[in-house]
């Protein structure tokens, strides 16, 4: 008996065969991706584990950060162990932004002062340090594909300077991981609903004001995260909510910080006149103040004060946080035409 095939069912097979393939290279294509999606957190997290490994061995075994104990990181423990102590403050303790000794000073008051208090701190330092590549790659798995977000991962856990300053009480550590964290939970909170997007919110508010009480100029990256939160108020308010209730919270504290430093109000910190004078004039040190007053401080920038570069400057009548005067003088230096002027702006 001879059956022959019509046309209709050659088509029929053709067209089973063809699904069959399609269906057979999606779902090898899909797999491949769920396997490279899975390398690529494993590779993220060993980095992660990886640079928190160092980061302990740094700040325990090899650069303690309590023996080192000098230059700003002296500033931040004295006015750290003020406030666990309970002492007044006075108008030199709002000069630098205080969330990195406020953040500091819950430690020493509950491990004390002394050196113990200290190694407590660098436990803290060290554990901050750790997130940062783990908010790192949060944001990145936001943002980027796996690969580049755990690459983003792998280069912020490993990135010497990153291990560095985990042995220093300073406050690129802190701020760092309270930016990446703020914008990791910014981003995320724009693609939440209900109220995973009220936490979210509120942990991109409380860690954006970390951020911003510990190093002012990062409040414009904050902005990116925090306006298009706020600009969907009217949709969704309880987000926008959440984020101005938290970040209003933390820097209450860093503004009745300063309140009470200076008997009156005032912004974040009050070293802004000095940084915009140094930052226009050829600055090597600046002196203001005098030993009759509350001290004589010295200020200058790392770069020009190693190399010995630029001109001394003594202001003995001046206070160094009157932002009015050095906004004024680095006003003088802005309009000078070369900086052969810049550096005879009254320098004594």
């Amino acid at each position: 008996m001879i059956v022959r095939r019509t046309p209709q069912a050659r088509s029929r097979r053709t067209s089973t065969s063809l699904a069959g393939r399609w269906v057979s290279l999606v779902t090898s294509r899909c797999g491949d991706r769920a396997r490279s999606t899975a390398g690529a957190g494993i590779a993220a997290c060993g980095a992660i584990i990886a640079g928190a490994a160092l980061r302990v061995v740094w700040a325990w075994a090899i650069h303690p950060p309590e023996e080192y104990v000098t230059s700003d990181m002296q500033g931040y423990v004295d006015r750290a162990i003020k406030l666990a102590l309970g002492q007044e403050l006075v108008q030199g303790d709002a000069f630098y932004p205080p969330g990195t000794h406020m953040l500091l000073a819950p430690v020493l008051s509950l491990a004390g002062t002394d050196a113990t208090g200290l190694k407590a701190g660098a436990i803290v330092w060290a554990s901050l340090s750790a997130l940062t590549p783990l908010f790192a790659w949060r944001l990145g798995r936001l943002l980027l594909n796996p690969a580049a977000a755990a690459l983003t991962a792998v280069l912020t856990a490993l990135y010497p300077l990153f291990i560095f300053y985990s042995g220093y009480f300073l406050s690129e550590t802190p701020s760092l991981t309270f930016l990446l964290g703020a914008l990791w939970l910014g981003y995320a909170t724009t693609g939440a609903e209900g109220r995973a997007a009220v936490i979210r919110a509120a942990g991109c508010g409380a860690f954006g004001a970390a951020a911003v009480a510990n190093r002012p100029q990062f409040v414009l990256n904050i902005l990116i995260v925090a306006v298009p939160i706020l600009v969907s108020s009217r949709v969704r308010w309880r987000p926008a909510l959440a984020l101005v209730a938290s970040g209003a919270v933390i820097l209450a504290g860093a503004l009745a910080h300063n309140w009470i430093a200076t008997g009156g109000p005032t912004g974040i910190s009050e070293n802004g006149g000095l940084n915009f004078f140094q930052s226009h004039c050829d600055v090597h040190l600046v002196r203001a103040g005098s030993p009759e007053r509350e001290g004589v401080y010295g200020c200058g920038s790392p770069v020009p004060f190693q190399l010995n570069q630029g001109s001394d400057f003594n202001f003995p009548e001046q206070d160094v946080w009157d932002q009015g005067f050095f906004y004024d003088m680095g006003w003088i230096a802005f309009a000078a035409t070369d900086w052969a002027t810049s550096r005879a702006c009254s320098a004594t």
